[in-house]
């Protein structure tokens, strides 16, 4: 049963994995009476909920090129 949901990117502006980071992220009721695209919560009346995320490395990890990512998918649909 789906109590809330929360937007958060795994990799940040630098393409870098959220690594060995904190948060406190906003949560937003899941309902059938209220629509998923009101986004903003401007009552700033949402629960919240504390994550972690564990430091896998000292070198940060790096979200591929899109190029890279196009070139791996494209040898996956040949398989």
């Amino acid at each position: 049963v789906p109590l809330a949901w929360v937007n958060q990117p795994l990799f940040d502006y630098r393409c870098q994995f959220c690594n060995g980071v904190s948060k406190t992220l906003p949560c937003w009721p899941v309902s059938p009476e209220e629509p998923l695209e009101d986004l903003l919560n401007p009552i700033a009346d949402a629960s919240s909920i504390s994550v972690q995320f564990n430091e896998y490395s000292q070198q940060p990890i790096i979200y591929p090129s899109m190029e890279k990512v196009l070139e791996l998918a494209s040898k996956e649909m040949t398989n």
